[in-house]
């Protein structure tokens, strides 16, 4: 039996994808989530409380378990505050013998644009989208032009069971194979 993944995010989406290429890739893996205590979780929240967020992953977490913090780059999107995200990369820098820092670019959504399983259901190609800004609107888009339903919370598990894990993302494909050797997900 896997470990556990304690994925500490910024929002309930970002969770709920990492999710779904886990479940593929590493299907015996638990993935648990933490997220801001706030109403409305987002990058600002997570700065606020990471280290706090990184302390209940400590404690939860058992041999054999994985800690990880992922975030959105927003480099293309918000290029000049990037006072939270410098926060963040310095708590996951403090605690680095515990946490891995995951930065999906630009967006998480690029992750899914890059998914062969779920490209094929859109019927568009899977391409590498970490250079695109805001890779989210680009896939509504696309949902949309394919009466497929729209990118909401609402819906996510029904876009998500077309994931498969095979990935043309760099970032994305890199994360995994760093996931390969550890023991959350052996």
């Amino acid at each position: 039996m896997s470990g556990t993944i304690w994925l500490i995010v910024e929002g309930q989406n970002d969770a709920d994808i990492v999710r779904a290429i886990l479940k593929k890739r590493y299907p015996k893996t638990r993935v648990e989530s933490l997220k801001p205590p706030e109403k409305n979780p987002n990058l600002a929240k997570l700065a606020k409380h990471i280290e706090d967020l990184i302390k209940r992953a400590k404690v939860r977490r058992k041999k054999g378990d994985c800690i990880a913090v992922l975030h959105d780059a927003d480099l293309l999107s918000n290029p000049d505050n990037r006072a939270d995200y410098e926060r963040i990369r310095q708590m996951c820098e403090k605690y680095k013998r515990n946490v891995r820092l995951v930065v999906a670019n630009d967006e998480i959504e690029a992750w899914l644009l890059a998914d062969v399983g779920f490209c094929e259901w859109l019927k568009t190609p899977p391409r590498n989208c970490e250079t695109m800004k805001q890779p989210s609107l680009h896939l509504q888009s696309l949902l949309d032009k394919a009466s497929k339903p729209k990118y909401r919370i609402e819906n996510l598990s029904k876009l998500l069971r077309y994931v498969n894990g095979k990935t043309h993302s760099p970032s994305l494909q890199a994360e995994l194979d760093y996931l390969a050797d550890k023991p959350c997900v052996k």
